[in-house]
């Protein structure tokens, strides 16, 4: 494979320009790339919430989730359906294949047939709710809060905020979180009811009536159709109190207003269902999302400062505070790395010139940070983000890069010492180390390859380790076999033959080769106990390896997440377990913290 070396000693000037323009978008690539704290998790969970007050779990399980469990277990990608029954709600969790790539279809298909399941439910039931999106992560929170201006008009403020938000390039979506349920209560006079003839399924069965639109027929002016429509919807506590009720007591002889019989005040739920708290006073809450494709540090930017705009333009009275900004933990993250490779780097350097000499050392050196920009705009191109796992695999790349080009600058400089001539050793060098560091770097990328294939949650967390491995050791071959030699033949002396005395270095390693040599004769003699012992070593090892305990992540005993449930008064104790039995469910089943247990019970 000499041919490529020679092609790229031929052709060196357009070469160094094209690695020129290349470290140019790796360097540019840095700064506008995809960039996240932590790598891309794919949340191949859904869940599927169903309600009906008034039934048992042991009913809730019979009429409700086993119609709806079998509808979606027909479903091919589907791996796992978990079913949680408690009074009055069913809780189905549904995991799919981790090769399923299209979820979006698949949740559609599990909706559908949910929705498919609905006459085999009671006639009664009520709402059931598909969610397929809990498992994505806002970039920014924001509170909105105000002592002048109910919920209701906060509320409206909060979609004016929304829309200015989902302006922003790169956002996803802005969801409103803690908004009061506004409700409309009638207030029944039963004595007035009696007298009426009147119960309260006519009451409902009459609001029921109202809330619809009919249409009526078209009026034609013109030649132009206009359509009729007669609106029944009840919006306001006026339009249901003038609602009308035939009376079943013959004494009325007429229709009853609502109003009469009942009083309709506006008001929010109580107990209410969701509610949001910051610093101690009741917000609403806005969460942002970001595209997955966005930088975080980027999107924060601009993200922040459309905040900041919204903010003057917002009335007296209405505070929004910041109460989550995931830039500040990326840039923490990503910078923090950067700076670890930055010191690596310069580590790696020294300690080149040290046992390689300046000029070879500074050859070598110099096409470590060449191997990674070069990286970096291929990650930008593969679609690798950067985060901690990416980064940190690039200082650990940093020392397996550059033996290559040691191995490269070593060998030319040793030829020119035969007394080769500059040309005829690139050749050389290139011809006979070309094809043993491609099987040496090979061999390392086939080693790391088992955490790009694995097909589980905990792979796809670690799989930019492995493809980072590959990029960085591919393009570091390449570099060696091109580059290298040329800035060899540029830069690298022959040794000196006048000169006797050996320097520091060379005389440490002389003794650390003469040790070697009595170390190596001695197994050499003993090999059969040397065998035996490795083998002996290999078992135990093996051993001990099944008795350390197994987890993804590193924890402390000391660590702990201490989760406070605060459930309304009246809920039973039956209730309660359920509660914190699918929390702890859900916890574990994200597969990050599986040791999580109901430690206060």
């Amino acid at each position: 494979m000499g041919w490529l070396t020679e092609t790229a000693f031929r052709a060196k000037k357009l070469l160094l320009f094209v690695v020129a323009l290349a470290m140019v978008a790796g360097a540019s690539s840095y700064f506008t790339m995809s960039s996240r704290e932590d790598p891309f998790l794919t949340i191949r969970t859904a869940s599927i919430v169903a309600i009906h007050p008034g039934l048992s779990a042991e009913r809730m399980e019979t009429l409700v989730a086993r119609p709806l469990e079998e509808a979606i277990i027909s479903i091919p990608e589907i791996e796992e359906v978990r079913t949680t029954a408690i009074e009055g709600q069913v809780i189905i969790q549904v995991d799919a294949y981790f090769h399923v790539t299209d979820l979006d279809t698949t949740w559609d298909e599990v909706d559908e047939a949910v929705q498919g399941a609905r006459p085999e439910l009671p006639p009664t039931m009520g709402p059931v709710l598909v969610n397929d999106d809990f498992g994505d992560v806002s970039v920014v929170t924001l509170a909105l809060q105000s002592d002048d201006y109910s919920p209701a008009e906060l509320h409206d403020y909060a979609q004016y905020v929304r829309d200015r938000l989902l302006s922003v390039d790169g956002t996803r979506r802005v969801s409103i979180l803690g908004v009061p349920e506004e409700t409309l209560y009638v207030r029944v006079d039963n004595a007035a009811l009696q007298a009426a003839g009147l119960t309260t399924n006519d009451i409902r069965t009459a609001l029921d009536a109202r809330s619809v639109t009919l249409p009526t027929g078209e009026v034609i002016l013109s030649e132009r159709r206009y359509a009729l429509e007669v609106d029944g919807i009840v919006r306001t506590p006026e339009d249901i109190g003038g609602v009308l009720i035939n009376s079943a007591n013959p004494a009325v002889n007429r229709p009853v207003r609502l109003s009469e019989v009942a009083r309709v005040e506006a008001g929010y739920a109580d107990p209410p269902e969701r509610l949001a708290y910051y610093n101690g006073r009741p917000a609403i809450v806005l969460a942002i999302d970001q595209e997955v494709a966005a930088s975080a540090i980027n999107y924060g930017d601009r993200v922040l400062a459309r905040i900041e705009e919204i903010r003057t333009d917002l009335p007296i009275g209405v505070e929004m505070n910041t109460i989550t900004v995931q830039k500040e933990k990326v840039e923490a993250a990503v910078y923090g790395v950067s700076r670890s490779v930055l010191q690596t780097l310069l580590v790696v350097s020294i300690v080149v010139v040290i046992f390689l000499g300046l000029r070879t050392g500074l050859v070598v050196g110099s096409i470590v940070p060449v191997v990674v920009l070069l990286t970096i705009a291929g990650m930008n191109v593969w679609g690798i983000p950067l985060q901690r796992m990416s980064l940190a695999t690039i200082v650990i790349a940093l020392g397996l890069l550059v033996d290559n080009g040691i191995v490269v600058a070593e060998d030319f400089k040793r030829r020119l010492g035969e007394g080769l001539e500059r040309r005829e050793a690139v050749s050389k060098t290139g011809r006979e180390l070309a094809l043993p560091l491609l099987s040496s770097s090979l061999t390392t990328m086939i080693f790391f390859l088992p955490l790009a294939l694995a097909q589980n949650e905990s792979s796809e967390y670690t799989r930019s380790i492995s493809q980072v491995i590959v990029l960085s050791l591919g393009i570091s071959w390449v570099i060696a076999m091109t580059v290298t030699p040329i800035l060899c033949f540029r830069f690298v002396k022959a040794p000196d033959d006048n000169e006797t005395k050996l320097g520091f270095v060379d005389r440490v390693f002389e003794k650390l080769e003469n040790g070697y040599e009595t170390i190596l004769g001695f197994l050499l003699r003993a090999r059969l106990l040397f065998i035996g012992a490795m083998v002996l070593a290999f078992m135990g090892g093996g051993w001990l390896m099944s008795t350390l305990p197994n987890q993804f992540f590193p924890s402390s005993d000391r660590a702990q997440i201490l989760i406070y449930l605060d459930l309304p008064e009246g809920v039973s104790t039956v209730q309660t377990d359920a509660a914190m039995q699918t929390l702890l469910e859900t916890v574990q089943n994200e597969r990050l913290y599986p040791d999580v247990t109901d430690a206060a019970g």
